[in-house]
């Protein structure tokens, strides 16, 4: 089992991410149709790298518009909003290095 330290800032941050994806989850409710937006669009906002590596994580999933492979491939708000607070949990989840862990204990 690994040890973790989470700061006041991780906390912070971590609790601001989650009700920012409540309120996105809430609008995708209430307005569905705002929910989508279209790949150029999602690489313009969150960075190419990250939608693709969350794609292939299986966090997100492009939906096409129609049946043709002309039509426009669209991700949803509140699915990419989900990977994201997960990546900034994981981020301030990160395990302790053992040498600080060993440090820490000498104390």
């Amino acid at each position: 089992m690994g040890y973790y330290i989470l700061t006041d800032f991780d906390i912070r941050n971590i609790t601001a991410q989650a009700v920012a994806v409540g309120l996105v989850e809430a609008t995708r409710i209430q307005q569905p149709s705002t929910d989508l937006i279209t790949k150029s669009e999602a690489y313009r906002r969150y960075g190419t790298r990250n939608v693709t590596r969350w794609e292939d994580a299986g966090l997100v999933k492009g939906k096409r518009t129609g049946p043709s492979a002309n039509n426009s491939v669209r991700y949803s708000v509140a699915e990419i909003a989900r990977a994201m607070m997960g990546d900034g949990i994981k981020t301030a989840c990160a395990p302790v290095p053992e040498s600080l862990l060993k440090k820490m204990c000498q104390r």
